[in-house]
């Protein structure tokens, strides 16, 4: 996580025991892997809320759950990409027509 070797290590703890004393030592290290573990629990349960969110898979299983209890048919989530010679989406040309009619 932090790239610290075990020299590295060994050396923070000589310093921290110097400065600290022996007495306030075993007392600051529970301290400090209790909030790493909080740290570390806090962002697996945010990694997995955000996976969840985006796994498309889940999503469409909660949508067609939510058609059934509702009794709703489910809604076509295809888009018509196809386009004509001018390059306009297919579908606009028609609509356009249907308004130059009703006019």
């Amino acid at each position: 996580m932090f790239n610290i070797g075990g020299g590295e290590v060994l050396v923070i703890l000589v310093v921290a025991l110097i400065f600290l004393g022996p007495s306030k030592l075993p007392e600051i290290a529970r301290t400090l892997g209790k909030t790493t573990q909080a740290i570390r629990r806090v962002s697996d349960s945010f990694r997995s809320e955000l996976t969840a969110a985006v796994d498309e898979s889940t999503e469409t299983k909660a949508r067609q759950r939510g058609n059934e209890l509702t009794g709703n048919e489910a809604p076509s989530n295809e888009v018509d990409t196809s386009t004509n010679k001018s390059g306009f989406a297919m579908g606009n040309e028609n609509k356009c027509q249907e308004n130059e009619k009703t006019q």
